[in-house]
């Protein structure tokens, strides 16, 4: 329920140290890889992009429980745009100006344990149930386009009855609940260890990590789905995006090559393709309006390379 990679890095002091206390006791060695692999990564955001989101009109929630913070601009029918796992709401500013200047609000937000939201642990059902309140709160959807982690809470978020009249997933990952194998491979957990993880958290979130399934969950759907997805992609692999678009009844798969996982969300072309998709306008006026607004996406996201890893 955590997010998707290829490939996991455990620290080797973390790994010994959790070693360490699974022989001590397995039920602490429990909470440890709970709070391991449900804590996303905490990545400072720039001066630029703060004042970017102050542009916005901020409004704050509660969902079930957790601070969810967003921004809203513009006016018209509502876009959501829904940022990965150890992202925030600002990475997907290059959607902004040119569905505002199409006639849409757009709306982004913080996930629970991310950016202004705060800190704490996270999860694939709690995106879900930010996304659901932040629509109950700021209006029904026209659209809800989706990076990565986000994508794949959009779609649990659809299932739950959150609707929208088109939904757009940019490197969607078909289930964020396998990286759980990988998770514990590189830790060095045991199985015993693992399936208690699995028991704690389902107890928790009020939720089951079989029920993630994200190509399960797309064959019920009928709203029509764009999927962009990079044929080089280190962190969610292509197939996964095939196969989401391959169960949705109404669904597009557009093949990108060298943009990887994050570039994805602020090429032109793909944000083009997303907004023409969206919106029905020609994707020459799409470009255009994206061209100039430029200096906003440099100055946003030519910055000091804070990506990594763990951030989607």
């Amino acid at each position: 329920m955590s997010r998707p990679t290829e490939r996991v890095t455990i620290p080797p002091l973390v790994r010994r140290g959790f070693g360490a206390a699974q022989a001590v006791s397995p039920s602490l060695a429990v909470r440890v890889a709970e709070r391991l692999f449900f804590t996303p990564p905490r990545t400072a955001s720039s001066t630029d992009t703060e004042d970017f989101l102050r542009t916005g009109r901020q409004f704050s929630l509660l969902a079930d429980g957790r601070l969810v913070v967003g921004w809203r601009w513009g006016s018209g029918p509502v876009v959501y745009l829904a940022h990965g796992w150890g992202s925030r709401g600002g990475r997907l500013a290059a959607f902004l100006a040119p569905l505002v200047a199409a006639g849409h609000a757009v709306v982004t937000w913080d996930a629970p344990g991310h950016g202004a939201s705060g800190r704490g642990m996270s999860s694939m059902p709690e995106f879900a149930r930010a996304l659901a309140a932040v629509v109950a709160n700021q209006g029904p959807a026209h659209a809800i386009i989706g990076h990565s982690m986000g994508a794949s809470a959009t779609a649990l978020a659809a299932s739950w009855g959150v609707t929208a009249g088109r939904f757009a997933f940019i490197a969607p990952a078909a289930n964020p609940g396998h990286f759980a194998t990988r998770f514990a491979t590189a830790l060095g957990a045991r199985p015993e260890v693992m399936q208690g993880l699995r028991d704690r958290t389902e107890k928790r979130l009020r939720f089951s990590w079989e029920d993630l399934d994200v190509p399960t969950i797309a064959a019920g759907m009928t709203a029509p789905l764009l999927v962009v997805h990079d044929r080089e992609d280190l962190t969610v692999p292509f197939s996964e995006g095939q196969r989401i678009a391959a169960a949705w009844p109404d669904a597009r798969l557009v093949e990108t090559r060298g943009l990887g996982h994050r570039i994805l969300v602020r090429d032109p072309k793909v944000v083009g393709e997303v907004i023409e998709f969206v919106t029905g306008i020609e994707c020459a006026d799409v470009m255009a309006m994206t061209a100039e607004h430029s200096r906003l996406e440099r100055y946003l996201f030519q910055r000091d390379g804070r990506l990594d890893g763990w951030a989607a």
